[in-house]
């Protein structure tokens, strides 16, 4: 009987190890550049005062 995935080598092993942490950086990368554009883009509201106005106050009735 044939179990699959028994054959596999270290080195296979290995490379496929390098191409998930290859893949877990990339989205760590991808996550710490949306944190910093969040940041930003809080930090630009909080300079203008539009991160704390309410929106009834922007549209008064």
């Amino acid at each position: 009987m044939h179990v699959r995935g028994a054959r596999c080598t270290g080195g296979r092993l290995a490379c496929a190890g390098a191409r998930l942490c290859d893949r877990l950086d990339a989205r760590a990368r991808g996550c710490a550049r949306g944190r910093a554009a969040v940041r930003g883009w809080t930090r630009e509201c909080a300079a203008t005062g539009a991160l704390f106005t309410r929106e009834h106050d922007l549209h008064p009735k």
